[in-house]
């Protein structure tokens, strides 16, 4: 028996929830008020942060550091330590995935330096670093691959219950479009 996944929310977390999901073999629906890329993960510009010393010497500890001395005692300092150090594994997962990250001279994940950071730990892709996460994350969706040429077909549907492997189904004006991969 495959078991069924509902994932509400078609933003960053929600397709990573769905990838997950469905790496594991679970049968997988997204439902989102808004089209996936245009959620709120595409505004992100500057890049993530992740400590994999590809521009300059870094390390999780300074990772966790230099994040709570910018929360100014407002940050639980064992979420920033789980966050800093699940960091590194998440920007490789998102490279592995297709995300078209900016590279150095030696075909590292670029990194630059941003606000509070002590080293270049903001991996990036150009300055649309959360529009291609998303696109990278939805083309994976809707294919079950990370290649970089899928053709999407769009089918508008009055149904119920959508069924595609997963399928995201978008409830903006009421109308539920699920797209597949051809």
């Amino acid at each position: 028996m495959k078991n069924r996944v509902i994932v509400v929310g078609g933003g960053g977390a929600g397709l990573v929830a769905a990838l997950k999901a469905r790496e594991s073999g679970a049968e997988v629906i997204v439902i989102t008020k808004e089209y996936p890329t245009r959620s709120q993960t595409c505004m992100a510009q500057g890049g993530i942060n992740a400590a994999l010393s590809n521009v300059d010497e870094d390390s999780i500890e300074l990772h966790v550091q230099n994040t709570l001395k910018s929360a100014h005692g407002l940050a639980n300092e064992d979420a920033v330590r789980f966050l800093c150090q699940s960091a590194p594994e998440a920007v490789l997962w998102l490279d592995s995935i297709g995300v078209p990250f900016s590279r150095t001279k030696e075909n590292k994940i670029a990194q630059r330096k941003l606000g509070g950071a002590s080293a270049s730990r903001a991996c990036y892709a150009q300055d649309y670093t959360g529009l291609k996460i998303l696109h990278s994350m939805f083309r994976g969706a809707l294919s079950g691959k990370s290649t970089k040429n899928n053709q999407l077909k769009k089918r508008v549907s009055s149904e119920s219950v959508c069924a595609v492997n997963p399928v995201v189904c978008t409830l903006a004006d009421r109308k539920k479009s699920v797209y597949t991969c051809r």
